[in-house]
């Protein structure tokens, strides 16, 4: 991966810099079922994994976190009821949909039916949500594209709140990694999208309530995964979109979003899962690594007077942080001279910073420091003459 980033040196003297840095991070190795995935970094922006992350994929039931977090900024009283209307069950059985378990007339809370939509996929609950915010799916679809486009999800169209296969119902995996990282901030959308189970109040045909278990942790728990730092996500799955999954993990001081899409097409398979475990399994040998320490003396410079030395310290800027494998060992080297004697005028002299693991050049910049002139009149004057007649 290459990206631009920007470094200040600091120089007790005259000083500019040049040409802009370039960077080159490493990126997982790792093989995946995944036609698709994407892993990012959202403390920092560092992509750690790229597998075909802009192409086209169907979002199948991830879809509804886009669902989820315009209800939950539409609805601020979790507590607040809302009626199951017979239109938002319309077809869902006929479409294989999956759901929570209400009927008509059921009356759950606005957190109940956010809970439905995470856990068990509920397109009843994903339908009536909708229709009571927006007065129609259609004009809810519009409200999910209007937050696509905010968010930056510039390959991303919706055309219904649950997944369900249409062809013109899209996305990439870097549009759910933007997604995600924007949706977990949101307090609610965290706690609800990282439960395991939850129990609803009494129903009409089940009195002690439903009981929904999240796709992804029950599986997880189930079959005895161990995925390090994972905390929450949503899966999707259509004949069309395969498996998919998106989450997010915390891991060794990594605030991480991992996206999966268009697994194995057999229903029951769990490769997404799979593949997210290799994912944060090998992440987990990885850690913050600071290249560059702010506010630090690189290098100091001895400049030779004719009766004093000067010395000019080359100090860093900014902190440079990166996520690394945590066996690449870090070299620094400044490519400027120990020490230089002063001219009757100003000179400049050229520089070089490079910061280097293994392959890696992780930081690159060329820059210019200005050296002062001869400190002293005679000493100036002596240099002239030194230099005239040589």
């Amino acid at each position: 991966m290459k990206k631009l980033l920007t470094i200040l040196l600091t120089f007790v003297f005259l000083w500019n810099t040049s040409m802009v840095v370039q960077a080159e991070t490493p990126m997982l190795d790792i093989e995946l079922t995944s036609q698709n995935a994407f892993v990012i970094d959202v403390s920092s922006g560092q992509v750690l994994l790229d597998k075909n992350a802009d192409g086209r994929i169907y979002p199948a039931s991830m879809t509804k976190m886009m669902t989820a977090i315009i209800a939950i900024e539409h609805l601020p009283d979790l507590n607040e009821h809302i009626m199951i209307p017979e239109e938002a069950l319309v077809g869902l059985k006929e479409a294989n949909a999956s759901v929570a378990g209400f009927v008509a007339g059921d009356n759950p809370t606005v957190e109940e039916l956010l809970y439905g939509i995470a856990l068990p996929s509920g397109a009843d609950c994903s339908n009536t949500i909708a229709l009571h915010i927006a007065g129609s799916i259609e004009a809810y679809v519009e409200l999910m594209n209007q937050k696509a486009k905010e968010l930056g999800m510039d390959n991303t169209h919706y055309v219904n709140v649950t997944g369900l296969h249409e062809d013109e119902h899209y996305t990439t995996c870097r549009d759910l990694a933007k997604l995600m990282a924007y949706n977990k901030q949101n307090p609610t959308f965290a706690k609800i999208f990282s439960e395991e189970t939850y129990i609803t109040s009494p129903t009409i045909y089940n009195p002690e309530g439903l009981e929904f278990k999240s796709t992804s942790k029950a599986q997880i728990t189930k079959e005895g995964y161990y995925l390090p730092g994972f905390i929450g996500a949503k899966t999707g799955f259509t004949n069309e979109a395969g498996h998919g999954m998106t989450s997010w993990a915390e891991l060794n001081g990594m605030d991480l979003v991992v996206v999966n899409a268009q697994a194995m097409t057999y229903i029951l398979d769990h490769s997404h899962i799979i593949d997210t475990m290799n994912i944060l399994n090998a992440l987990s040998h990885w850690k913050k690594t600071t290249i560059l320490p702010g506010n630090t003396t690189l290098k100091e410079i001895q400049v030779k007077h004719r009766f004093e030395t000067e010395t000019i310290p080359i100090i860093s800027g900014e902190e440079i942080i990166y996520d690394l494998p945590d066996d690449l060992i870090v070299e620094t080297n400044l490519n400027l001279p120990d020490s230089i004697e002063s001219e009757t005028k100003e000179k400049e002299i050229q520089g070089a910073l490079t910061i280097q693991a293994d392959q890696y050049s992780l930081y690159e910049q060329d820059f210019t420091v200005t050296i002062p002139k001869e400190k002293s009149w005679i000493g100036r004057i002596l240099k002239w003459f030194h230099n005239l007649f040589s």
